[in-house]
Order: C-alpha cells, then sequence, then structure tokens
C-alpha cells in the first residue's frame, strides 16, 4: 500500500521531529500569559527556523514508491530537473539513490 505523497512528506516529516521535554514545558508556561497555542507556536517557529527546518522533506526528496518528476509529471534522473515527487507508475519500480543534497528516489523501467 502506497500512501499518497502528502502523507509520505508528513511521514518523513514526524520521522524527523524532535523537541525537548524543557522546551515543551517552557512552551506551555506559556498559556498561563493569555497566549493562545497558535501564538506559543507562531513565536516558536520564527524563533527556531534552523531547528524546524531541518525536519521539512525537500520537494524533491522521493520515498520509496515514488520516484522525481518535472512541471510536466515526467520522470527524471536528476534533482535539477526536478520540481516535486509522484508515485511509480506500473511497469517501473522506486530505486533509492544518494546526490549531494541527500537520499532519494527514482522510478526506473522494470528489465
Amino acid at each position: 500500500y502506497a500512501l499518497p505523497m502528502a502523507d509520505q512528506r508528513l511521514m518523513v516529516f514526524l520521522e524527523r521531529f524532535t523537541i525537548t521535554f524543557p522546551r515543551l514545558t517552557a512552551m506551555l508556561r506559556q498559556t498561563k500569559d493569555n497566549k493562545t497555542e497558535g501564538q506559543i507556536a507562531c513565536e516558536w517557529l520564527k524563533a527556531n527556523p534552523a531547528m524546524w527546518m531541518k525536519w521539512v522533506p525537500f520537494e524533491t526528496e522521493c520515498a520509496l514508491g515514488f520516484g522525481m518528476t518535472d512541471v510536466s509529471g515526467a520522470y527524471v534522473q536528476n534533482r535539477s530537473l526536478a520540481s516535486s515527487c509522484g508515485q511509480c507508475r506500473a511497469g517501473t519500480h522506486s530505486k533509492m539513490i544518494q546526490d549531494s543534497i541527500g537520499q532519494t528516489s527514482v522510478c526506473i523501467e522494470c528489465s
């Protein structure tokens, strides 16, 4: 069963998500200052981009079962040509590759 790409990206995000208990406790204490959870989260995001940006996968960071695609939806083998990820269709399979940015997957024809 292959999850839709949005779900795959969410899974990667959740796998990378880490926050310490003291940091979480400090955020929760701010509710006593009559701040909403949304305000607290927004302030934290603005103050900590170096932390949370590591959690967010690149648009071209494709999970297995998916491969990099260009703007027209055609499979590509090079990240410089890619704009997103698409599910590998029948007759192809996904192969994990490593490039200068990190790991991603490409769809290749079955042999």
